[in-house]
């Protein structure tokens, strides 16, 4: 992810009292549509899978950034089972 993190900034929000919100950057929080959502535009993810295997996420980044789709969707499929069994318990906090 350090080749990935470098060439993205990893938090972008500006606030401006006149405009609003500018150069805002949107990440992926969930595992299962992660390469997709960063092959459609996302800049990154904020992953809890990426814990257990860095590097494969890693790999998963750099290559949706390079815009290799196929290679990183053929790896991103080699984790749904993992990804299945991180999310069997789902916490609702209500707001």
């Amino acid at each position: 992810m350090k080749k990935a993190s470098r060439k993205r900034p990893f938090w972008v929000p500006k606030r401006s009292s006149k405009n609003g919100f500018q150069n805002f950057s949107l990440y992926s929080g969930d595992d299962p549509t992660a390469a997709r959502f960063m092959l459609n535009g996302g800049v990154g993810t904020i992953s809890v899978t990426a814990n257990i295997v860095p590097k494969i996420i890693s790999e998963i980044c750099d290559l949706a950034f390079e815009g290799r789709s196929d290679e990183a969707l053929n790896l991103d499929s080699k984790l749904k089972e993992l990804n299945e069994i991180l999310f069997i318990l789902i916490i609702r906090i209500t707001i």
